[in-house]
């Protein structure tokens, strides 16, 4: 399983198994998934002989691996294109580090769930966002 994920065995073997990837965005994610694809289908034959696996690494991927944003817009589009399975992102503020996003947090939020797919913006309850808001 070299082509994709360390976790990718416990996954496949615990697939009620979930992960958690902290501090690192999440517009990484799209490509990633693509990669871990190609590297499977076109070499699986010779890296693991005789164990296929039930799914594309993709879908483990996309259903076992939680990833964290701040505001990272490249990953509001991933959602809004549907690359990312948006019940897997988890905010962080990452306060008092410089990178964190207060105290915009609240607009840059709301920024962001109007920049994503519906789905999203119901499955928030937390928050009524305003597509005007600004930071």
């Amino acid at each position: 399983m070299a082509c994709w994920c360390p976790a990718a065995s416990s996954i496949v073997i615990l697939p009620d198994l979930n992960v958690v990837c902290v501090e690192a965005d999440a517009g990484w994610v799209p490509h990633y998934m693509y990669r871990m694809d190609h590297g499977y289908l076109r070499h699986r034959h010779w890296i693991t002989p005789g164990r296929e696996l039930k799914h594309k690494p993709s879908d483990y991927f996309a259903e076992n691996i939680y990833v964290t944003f701040q505001d990272d817009w490249s990953a509001f589009s991933a959602a809004k294109a549907g690359l990312v399975n948006v019940d897997r992102l988890l905010w962080g503020n990452d306060f008092p580090h410089s990178d964190s996003t207060w105290p915009w947090s609240q607009p840059l939020l709301a920024r962001a769930m109007c920049r994503t797919s519906t789905k999203w913006e119901k499955s928030s309850t937390a928050m009524s966002p305003s597509c005007t808001a600004s930071i």
